[in-house]
């Protein structure tokens, strides 16, 4: 009942902020799922947070699954994530970075190409129920190559731990490769280079609208060179 009551008082104050044209108050939720975009999430709340002193940030970690849910169901204001998590016509998705992938290999390791790296050294997949995986899976499909498994994440964060630590190499978006403790060694992944796109979820007509969409502009531009505006 606490749960439901403080949902409805979240719910009437986002519509009474939209209509009255009143400084934005209450509380706004965002749901984040274990990419590396997470790593932009507090740079662009900042901003949010400067220009709205009274407002109430909370951000919520989870699966993509349940963060499509949860903004269905107006638990979350806004979710970040990937481009093929959402088949829903209830909901709007609007992508704020489109980054290019990259195969890393440990500091030191001596690779010319990546078709050369894919076929002689282990390699870190990301498990099948991860919405990057697909997009990898794709294009090691359409190479035709054969690659030796020797471990499976669920996090870009331990892929890329996995390959700091000499276990062997892997793909991950650019933000991740570049933001790692190691300097990796870094190929462009795929023929041509396959990119992904991670972006805000939203109810249609949600009362939040215009403060997600002052979150878009803030998470856009952190994302540097290659945010979407």
């Amino acid at each position: 009942m606490v749960d439901s009551a403080s949902q409805l008082v979240r719910l009437a104050e986002n519509a009474i902020d939209a209509i009255s044209g009143r400084r934005v108050i209450g509380k706004f939720v965002i749901g984040v799922v274990r990419t590396s975009a997470i790593g932009l999430l507090p740079r662009a709340v900042s901003r949010i947070v400067a220009n709205h002193p009274d407002l109430r940030v909370r951000v919520a970690v989870g699966n993509s699954e349940d963060m499509v849910r949860d903004v269905q169901a107006g638990r979350l204001d806004a979710a970040i994530i990937a481009e093929n998590s959402v088949s829903s016509r209830d909901l709007d998705w609007s992508p704020f970075i489109r980054e290019p992938l990259f195969l890393i290999a440990p500091p030191g390791t001596q690779i010319s190409d990546v078709r050369s790296a894919l076929r002689t050294l282990p390699f870190i997949r990301f498990r099948s129920s991860v919405p990057l995986a697909r997009l990898i899976e794709t294009e090691l499909g359409r190479m035709n190559i054969q690659i030796t498994d020797v471990a499976e994440m669920d996090t870009i964060a331990s892929v890329t731990a996995c390959v700091e630590n000499g276990l062997g190499i892997s793909v991950v978006p650019r933000i991740a490769a570049v933001e790692a403790r190691t300097d990796l060694v870094m190929l462009p992944f795929g023929e041509p280079t396959v990119f992904r796109q991670i972006g805000l979820l939203q109810r249609l007509n949600s009362p939040r609208h215009a403060l997600i969409t002052e979150l878009h502009q803030h998470l856009a531009f952190v994302s540097g060179e290659y945010g979407i505006a």
